[in-house]
């Protein structure tokens, strides 16, 4: 508080954490105006500033807190002024208290991960779900329709639950993406062992970059080969993407380093042998 004139008093706090001061509120005293130049985590500490809800529809709510739940838990709801229907649900800060973030079931077993997640509503005070995501394998169905009888005696499934399993998008989407590898799986291994070969060491880079520059007016691509990780499909495209311009470069190179093509054409996937990288791939 440095002046004080005219009851106009200028107040400037400093956050050592926050490189950023912003005025967040002029507020009105019975001794006269005060101008606070604070940041948000100082002012609600000190002058116990609250968080305006990003919605003015809030203003029609007043929060109250109920008993819910088997046993009963304490939790904050939000109550209509007009109707005094209850319709918000537990914040945050309750469901990290209770342990909600996340729950490891080690059991592939349909009835055990259908009790699993029945024991947590209970534990959690919750009566309804929109929906669950799950992988597309058949202990989750059987875990679902368990569920899905517990939401009943609550009369909160909607629609029925017929939407209320919700399948994993992506495991979907890698279930097509394996399938279509599956289909080049032959090229694909060998475009992985000739860029795992070329890039294996200092001097087979160099090897590369020399057949690469003989054919520089011939290679349209500048990108460095990338090699894969098997089990993630992305990177599979990756190393696809960089290793297809090279197309030529990678016939001029079994021909200039023997040890390239004989290393190469003893590798095995399964007890059958890959086999070179030829143009047909």
């Amino acid at each position: 508080m440095d002046t004080q004139e005219d009851n106009n008093i200028n107040i400037i706090l400093d956050d050592q954490d926050l490189e950023d001061v912003s005025i967040l509120k002029d507020m009105e005293m019975e001794d006269g105006d005060v101008n606070v130049n604070v940041n948000q985590s100082r002012a609600k500490k000190k002058f116990g500033i609250k968080k305006e809800p990003r919605s003015v529809h809030w203003k029609d709510y007043e929060r109250v807190k109920v008993m819910e739940g088997n046993p009963p838990i304490e939790v904050v709801k939000e109550e209509c002024k007009r109707c005094e229907v209850l319709i918000a649900a537990e914040p945050r800060w309750f469901l990290k208290k209770e342990g909600m973030g996340r729950v490891s079931i080690t059991s592939d077993c349909w009835k055990d991960i259908g009790e699993s997640i029945i024991t947590m509503l209970k534990k959690w005070g919750l009566t309804s779900l929109l929906c669950c995501t799950m992988d597309n394998a058949i202990p989750n169905d059987g875990a679902i329709e368990d569920v899905k009888s517990y939401l009943n005696k609550f009369n909160t499934n909607v629609l029925d639950g017929k939407y209320f399993l919700m399948r994993c998008v992506g495991y979907i989407l890698n279930i097509a993406v394996q399938f279509g590898l599956e289909e080049i799986g032959t090229s694909m291994r060998r475009v992985r062992e000739a860029v795992k070969w070329i890039t294996g060491s200092a001097q087979k880079r160099s090897q590369w970059t020399n057949v690469v520059n003989i054919l520089a007016d011939r290679t349209d691509s500048k990108k460095a080969l990338c090699l894969d990780v098997p089990t993630r499909w992305n990177f599979t495209y990756l190393m696809l993407q960089s290793a297809i311009p090279y197309e030529e470069a990678f016939q001029l190179y079994s021909q200039m380093y023997p040890s390239y093509r004989k290393d190469l054409s003893q590798k095995k996937h399964n007890d059958e042998f890959i086999g070179m990288l030829e143009k047909h791939d």
